[in-house]
């Protein structure tokens, strides 16, 4: 027996029948509260310990968090592999036991003007073209990139069971805590100092690679240098890596001192301890290690290799679950592909690291502009009793609470408030004005955004 919705009078009607067919009404509404994904990999920190376990405990009250349980990820979207739902008869006050419920997606699709505008729906269709997440990393995620739009359809075509969707996945990550991530090429130099630095690094490459390399850098091919040190690396027998994470690990372990956290030393002892003789403890010397502050973010474009070590922090990415990996993981592992893949530039990792610029007119929130047209990032912070108007987005967006709590208007309910507190999350429709105070201390929101 299926449940049919009916709207009449701003009274949803709640119906059981025996048709297969719902008949759906979404309210008029500004904004909708959202009903999201957890995700409960085993990378993710353990219980409360994880920012996204202390978000949904503080958004619904009807998951009971599980202490000894990982919890990695909250997914905000439309992904098929985590799907939002939106909550019809909510008031943005209550918890979310209880309340009436339809797939954001069904929201969209069925009133795409509406939920997107119309520059969105000609370019991406009736769907949303991003995806919202929080991410909570105990231990290292795989050395990974993630293909273009071009390689992701062939990818997709050729192999669905290991790459569900024909989307690219560009992606930014903006750090919540202290954040620590592997993130693209280092400079030549750097690669060449550890080459002589740490012998095992250099066995493990093999000699006639090493030597191409330094042919290469010394012509000025910095990508050609990249691409043949890494592919070397990535293809090294399991025999060899085994034998030189013994020896560098016994090594480091055998020193007089402590390493301190996060240094190249620190980073190789602690990725054995997760994943054992794995050729991607290798990557510490080929990829930046960047340490981010809260509030500081990174972007990653696609084909480009990174992966995030430790650290909570808000993600947001075209809607794409597709990743192809070479190291620090049990799972599959496509060295052909990703090494044929990869954007092959180098950048000192200062100058991946970014904080937003002023937004519009606003005093208190940041713009964390992306260079595609899927995303970008919006973080308010206002402190206790201080006011913020967010100008109308021309297009669709999610705001997610993750400190304090805010009393909120919009701009169509004529002046009518609601308080959104630490948690909640919220689909706000295309050009709506926001005007938002914060009522409990200092107040902390990001709000993911699509406006062409």
């Amino acid at each position: 027996m299926n449940r049919t919705l009916y709207y009449h009078k701003d009274i949803w009607i709640i119906h059981h029948t025996t048709e297969i067919e719902r008949i759906m009404a979404f309210p008029e509404k500004p904004f909708y509260r959202l009903k999201c994904a957890v995700q409960k990999y085993a990378w993710g920190k353990i219980g409360f310990n994880s920012t996204v376990a202390q978000l949904l405990s503080r958004c619904d009250s009807s998951t009971q968090v599980e202490k000894d349980s990982p919890y990695a990820e909250l997914w905000m979207g439309v992904h098929p592999n985590g799907p939002s739902e939106v909550i019809l008869n909510d008031d943005h006050t209550s918890t979310q036991s209880g309340n009436v419920s339809a797939p954001l997606l069904s929201a969209i699709t069925q009133n795409p003007i509406d939920f997107l505008s119309r520059p969105i729906l000609d370019q991406f269709g009736r769907t949303l073209p991003f995806l919202l997440k929080v991410l909570s990393v105990s231990t290292a995620l795989s050395i990974q990139a993630h293909p273009d739009k071009q390689l992701a359809k062939k990818l997709h075509a050729s192999r669905p069971d290991l790459y569900k969707d024909d989307n690219h996945k560009p992606e930014m990550a903006i750090a919540l805590t202290q954040f620590e991530a592997m993130v693209g090429f280092r400079p030549v130099s750097e690669i060449s100092d550890f080459l002589d630095t740490f012998p095992e690094f250099a066995e493990v490459i093999g000699t006639e690679a090493v030597q191409k390399f330094r042919v290469f850098v010394g012509r000025g091919e910095s990508q050609n240098a990249l691409r043949s040190v890494f592919s070397s690396l990535v293809s090294a027998s399991q025999d060899v890596v085994t034998a030189q994470v013994g020896s560098i690990v016994s090594r480091l372990s055998s020193l007089k001192k402590e390493h301190s956290s996060g240094s190249i030393e620190e980073l190789v002892l602690r990725l054995n301890t997760q994943f054992p003789n794995d050729v991607g403890i290798f990557c510490l010397f080929l990829l930046n290690v960047v340490h981010l502050e809260p509030g500081q973010a990174i972007f990653l474009h696609a084909n480009e290799p990174h992966a995030y070590l430790h650290g909570d922090c808000i993600e947001c990415m075209a809607t794409s679950d597709n990743v192809v990996r070479a190291g620090l993981t049990p799972k599959y592992k496509d060295v052909e592909t990703l090494t044929s893949m990869l954007y092959y530039e180098s950048f000192p990792a200062r100058e991946l690291i970014f904080s937003g610029d002023i937004y519009k007119s606003t005093k208190h929130t940041k713009l964390y502009a992306s260079p595609v047209d899927e995303f970008s990032v919006l973080k308010t912070e206002l402190p206790s009793g201080s006011v913020e108007v967010i100008p109308p987005i021309d297009g669709p967006s999610i705001a997610l609470v993750v400190d304090g709590e805010f009393e909120v208007v919009a701009d169509k309910v004529d002046g009518d408030s609601t308080i959104w507190t630490k948690g909640q999350s919220s689909f706000i429709k295309p050009g709506v004005q926001l005007t938002m105070k914060s009522t409990k201390g200092t107040a902390t929101l990001y709000r993911a955004f699509c406006a062409l």
